[in-house]
């Protein structure tokens, strides 16, 4: 992985916390990690769409 994904990685998403998991994967750590990744990833996506197309746009300014 490059050095600056890694440093994004640990910064936005971190280690894994069983507390952010839903309760129905706890016993499926690598799942659960992923799918929140993937969660964190498409709403840090989604916000920055929303700030370069609509920067007018508050909504987003207050997360």
């Amino acid at each position: 992985m490059y050095p600056a994904a890694e440093q994004l990685y640990d910064a936005l998403i971190g280690p894994p916390n069983p507390e952010r998991w839903p309760e129905s994967m706890r016993d499926r750590p690598v799942e659960a990690q992923g799918r929140y990744a993937f969660q964190e990833g498409l709403r840090l996506g989604i916000q920055l769409a929303m700030e370069s197309l609509f920067p007018e746009f508050e909504l987003w300014n207050r997360y």
